[in-house]
């Protein structure tokens, strides 16, 4: 028996011993000097302490899961602003606080500083309210992001709103969290919700509760974030002013290429993380291979919009050399998938499932120079990023067989 070369051990596969060319493991916080990498902006990432962090301009973030403490990998955003001013400091005159006794900055955040506030309901006062104002599109996806500690407010206590200051009507009122509150850390409340036709102006409560007879004990906030789109994404601090954080690039080109690609045939596997959601309107690409900036010539694994539907697919010439189909849905955001391709033999897996086969008399394979990570390989424009994490990318000059591709997404 023969074996192939893994991250996991070495196994006897029924095949010659293949070794990848390219194996990318970002969970080394690393990032292999052939990738070309941009970000025109700051951005945060979760570090391996736990604590949320800025990156400098231009800079990988290698993210760490807050409650797990394990490295998910190189972090890949799309551009997206943070619309609410003064997101950590709620002592500013932006924040507009009603029936509330608080202390600010007096406990210890996210980043590790005391950059936190402690707010006390008062039982006494007909509303207890911590809103801020935003100038907002009509008919438009917003998604509001907060963190949150209790103390001795009940779990049940703690509510949330947004209104329509242009209709002076509630799009959500006495809302109730669906993330999980406590005592004991801090918890990230996001609440996604549709300007209706006509506002221009809205508000976000990231406290509102208007029942006196609930309306007593402490909680702390930290970290407050508003922003187009059906889900948050990660953490844009803001002062005086809105902060939009910059899209992310990462590839290789020229020789940094052609150094470990093969023309001829090939396995691509693609351990990573997407977002778990049905709502998201766009087609996120984790990774493809192309032929400049040329659609026409390409290869690349894409979720498809508003499902959780996974493909691979082969544009040669123009010319389709695959179904779009080979791949299983997503059954969580963090999957596997492995792609292998020579002339008319096309074999796709995920998940460690079901082989798909695509084959046609006149499949063949593109030529290309150019591996994108992380958003579509066609467009230099950095359009529809994953908004995941890339753990490990590997690339084998072989194209291996249905049972090895089962192995290497287990």
């Amino acid at each position: 028996m023969t074996k192939i070369i893994s991250n996991k051990s070495n196994v006897d596969l029924d095949y010659p011993v293949v070794r990848p060319s390219l194996d990318l493991d970002f969970t080394q916080e690393e990032l292999d000097p052939r990738i070309t990498f941009s970000r025109g902006s700051i951005g945060t990432r979760v570090n391996r302490n736990r604590l949320i962090e800025t990156v400098a301009a231009n800079q990988p973030r290698f993210d760490y899961d807050p409650v797990t403490g394990e490295c998910k990998g190189l972090l890949i955003e799309e551009s997206r602003i943070n619309s609410l001013l003064y997101s950590q400091d709620f002592s500013n005159a932006s924040w507009i606080i009603s029936g509330l006794s608080f202390s600010y900055n007096n406990v210890i955040g996210l980043d590790g500083t005391t950059t936190a506030s402690t707010f006390t309901a008062i039982s006494t006062n007909t509303l207890n309210a911590i809103y801020q104002n935003f100038t907002c599109t009509a008919s438009t996806t917003y998604t509001f992001s907060f963190y949150v500690k209790l103390g001795t407010l009940p779990v049940s206590s703690y509510k949330i709103a947004v209104y329509n200051n242009t209709a002076l009507s509630f799009i959500a009122a006495d809302v109730v969290p669906t993330q999980t509150l406590s005592s004991n850390s801090w918890t990230r409340v996001s609440y996604t919700f549709t300007t209706p036709v006509g506002c221009v102006s809205a508000r976000v409560y990231p406290y509102r509760n208007d029942n006196r007879t609930q309306n007593n004990g402490t909680f702390y906030l930290w970290g407050a974030q508003l922003e187009t789109g059906s889900f948050p994404t990660s953490y844009i601090p803001t002062s005086a002013s809105t902060v939009t954080r910059s899209a992310e690039l990462a590839e290789m080109t020229g020789t940094n290429f052609s150094s470990w690609y093969n023309q001829t045939e090939g396995t691509f596997v693609f351990d990573g993380t997407l977002p778990f959601i049905t709502n998201d309107t766009v087609g996120r690409v984790p990774y493809g291979v192309s032929n400049g900036f040329n659609f026409s010539n390409s290869m690349y694994v894409a979720k498809t919009s508003t499902s959780l539907a996974l493909s691979f697919s082969i544009i040669n010439n123009n010319v389709a050399q695959t179904t779009g189909t080979s791949l299983p849905n997503m059954t969580s955001s963090r999957f596997k998938v492995a792609s292998a391709v020579a002339d008319k033999n096309i074999y796709s897996c995920g998940y460690g499932g079901t082989v798909n086969k695509h084959s046609r008399p006149s499949a063949a394979i593109p030529t290309v120079n150019r591996l994108t990570l992380g958003r579509e390989p066609w467009n230099g424009s950095a359009l529809n990023p994953i908004i995941g994490h890339i753990t490990r990318f590997t690339y084998y000059p072989r194209a291996l067989k249905p049972n090895q591709l089962q192995y290497l997404t287990q």
